[in-house]
């Protein structure tokens, strides 16, 4: 009765996956072997909230300005699609490298981007009757960003006026033409408001490992026997922190006093703060990354949360009046930095994404952005790709929407 089994066939053995030609077609896919090593682009900063906002006609998030007769875009599911940017074309200026124009778009008149949850729409609005536009409200029956996996529960994107500046991207991550602002701490800590702030977050982040140290010691009795790589890091750690800190808090201390009572929106003394962050700098290089060796630095990213915290109902409200003039300088400089938002240029590749780009270049990106509320959990970005004779010839319907994954 077991014949059978002294019969059957072995299963045949599978084929072994070639690693290396996966890898090849991924790397194919990309499409970045045929892509130009340049292209003209037009990075869309977001303009000062200290500027008006009124004579702004490119903006990203809320609402578009349109004729009445406009038909809110649907997506595939019939469901409305998300307004994502109205850009001015008549303020798309040459690219001054190449003298470039956008391809394929006019010289007048809006573009109007929309997006859902994998599929986008493009509309072009001639200048014609761009005069007689006016602001639409969102439908009734579009879901709030949540539901494309965005943060916040709005129905829109959050709005924020633009100013197209053309530049020829070259791929990186950060181009040539938008420097780094805040690479120096002695250059952008230039008021005593900035230097009060400062001092004080990294009185704080002193304080409180210094408090950890001291509980940590305090469980020697406990650690396991031989220490694990962890306890033999942390004992380096706050060994270095507990000889070397309470000098440095001597006087640092005594600085924040004086940031503290001195104008907020006066110029700091550079000398003394460039003798300060030499002393930081000593200590700082000794130490693991812990989360206070960036304050020992100078962290731009630390004071503009802080601020952030601070002044949340004017980000908020995006009513920056009750910002005060000696940090304004600095959140000026943060807002109207690049921050990825762009049309065309060249996308840097995707590490998480498997999309086949051979062929298409980038029509427009906008990054994760707070400001904006384009975050979410598993994105840092979206983009809409098109193929590069479709962007010539102003074919940018029949493309691409490509979530950036993070993971």
């Amino acid at each position: 009765m077991f014949k059978w089994l002294r019969k059957a066939k072995r299963p045949e053995k599978r084929a072994s996956i070639d690693v290396d030609q996966i890898l090849a077609e991924l790397e194919a896919r990309t499409g970045s072997a045929d892509r130009a090593s340049e292209l003209p682009a037009w990075a869309l900063i977001l303009r000062s909230p200290f500027r008006p906002w009124q004579s702004a006609t490119s903006w990203l998030g809320g609402t578009p300005c349109a004729p009445l007769e406009f038909v809110w875009p649907l997506g595939t599911d019939g469901a409305p699609l998300h307004f994502l940017a109205q850009i001015d074309l008549g303020a798309l200026q040459p690219e001054p490298e190449t003298g470039s124009r956008p391809p394929g778009l006019p010289e007048s008149g809006a573009l109007l981007v929309f997006v859902g949850l994998h599929d986008y729409a493009v509309r072009i609005i001639d200048d014609k009757r761009m005069r007689v536009a006016s602001r639409i409200p969102a439908p009734a029956t579009l879901a709030p960003i949540n539901e494309l996996g965005y943060f916040g529960d709005a129905q829109t994107f959050k709005r924020w006026p633009v100013d197209p500046v053309p530049f020829l991207d070259r791929g990186e991550q950060r181009p040539s033409a938008f420097p780094e602002l805040f690479a120096d701490p002695a250059a952008w800590i230039d008021t005593w408001a900035l230097a009060e702030l400062d001092a004080r977050l990294l009185l704080q982040g002193l304080q409180r490992e210094l408090r950890f140290g001291e509980e940590f010691f305090s469980r020697k009795a406990h650690w396991p026997d031989p220490p694990t790589k962890v306890i033999l890091q942390k004992q380096a750690f706050y060994s270095l922190l507990m000889e070397d800190a309470p000098a440095l808090l001597a006087k640092l201390e005594p600085w924040h006093a004086r940031a503290a009572a001195e104008p907020p929106e006066g110029s700091v003394d550079a000398a003394a703060l460039g003798a300060l962050l030499v002393e930081r700098r000593a200590l700082m290089y000794g130490m693991p990354n812990y989360p206070v060796k960036p304050l020992m630095l100078g962290s731009p990213d630390a004071l503009w949360g802080a601020l952030r915290t601070q002044y949340r109902d004017a980000f908020a409200a995006t009513d920056f009046q009750a910002i005060p003039e000696g940090v304004r300088g600095f959140v000026e400089a943060r807002i109207t930095d690049w921050r990825g938002h762009r049309l065309f240029g060249l996308e840097p590749e995707f590490p998480n994404n498997s999309e086949d780009l051979r062929g298409q270049d980038v029509f427009i990106s906008i990054h994760a952005d707070a400001l904006l509320n384009t975050e979410s959990e598993h994105d840092y970005g979206m983009s809409v790709w098109c193929a590069c004779d479709g962007l010539a010839e102003g074919r940018h319907y029949d493309g691409q929407f490509i979530r950036h994954c993070a993971v």
